[in-house]
C-alpha cells in the first residue's frame, strides 16, 4: 500500500498497486488494509434484533429500501446492501453507536479527478476496483490497480 498523502483538503488516497507478473499476481503492501474480513457463513438478523439506535441511524443517512441485510460480526452490527454497481456496508458498535461505511465499486465510478490523478502517476496501468472508507466527514480510499499485460 502506497501512501498518496492528503487530496482536496480532507481525502486520504491509498494505492495499492497489483503487478502482473508471468507467473500471477504479486501484490506491494507495507501496512495492514482496513477492509473488513470476509464473512464466514452467518445468518442475518431480523429487524427488531437490531440495535434500535443504529436502526435509526441507517434509516436517517441511508436510502433504504428495505432490501439491507443486518448481522453481527466481531460486535459491530453490520447493515449491507447495494445500490446499482455500488455495494455498501455500514458498522455500528455494540451500542449502535455509528462507525464507517465501506463502499465496493469500479473505476467508472470514482471522481474524475482522483482517476486522473492515478493514471498520470500511474501510466500503464488500470484500476480495477477502488474501496472507500468514511465515517461521514472523511473518506478514505483504497484503490487496487493493475498493470496493462503489453
Amino acid at each position: 500500500m502506497i501512501a498518496a498523502g492528503k487530496y482536496g483538503g480532507f481525502l486520504y488516497c491509498l494505492f495499492t498497486l497489483n503487478l502482473l507478473t508471468q507467473s500471477g499476481y504479486a501484490q506491494l503492501s507495507t501496512t495492514a488494509s482496513h477492509e473488513s474480513p470476509p464473512p464466514v457463513s452467518q445468518s442475518y438478523l431480523r429487524i427488531n434484533e437490531v440495535n434500535a439506535k443504529a436502526a435509526r441511524h441507517f434509516a436517517n443517512h441511508f436510502a433504504s429500501d428495505g432490501t439491507e441485510k443486518w448481522a453481527i460480526i466481531d460486535g459491530f452490527y453490520i447493515a449491507s446492501f447495494s445500490q446499482g454497481n455500488v455495494k455498501t456496508e455500514a458498522f455500528y458498535n455494540s451500542r449502535g453507536g455509528f462507525a464507517y461505511t465501506v463502499k465496493s465499486y469500479p473505476a467508472d465510478l470514482l471522481l474524475v479527478d482522483i482517476k486522473l490523478a492515478i493514471l498520470r502517476k500511474f501510466q500503464d496501468h488500470i484500476i480495477d476496483v477502488i474501496t472507500e472508507i468514511s465515517n461521514l466527514s472523511e473518506k478514505l480510499y483504497y484503490i487496487r490497480i493493475r498493470i496493462v499485460r503489453i
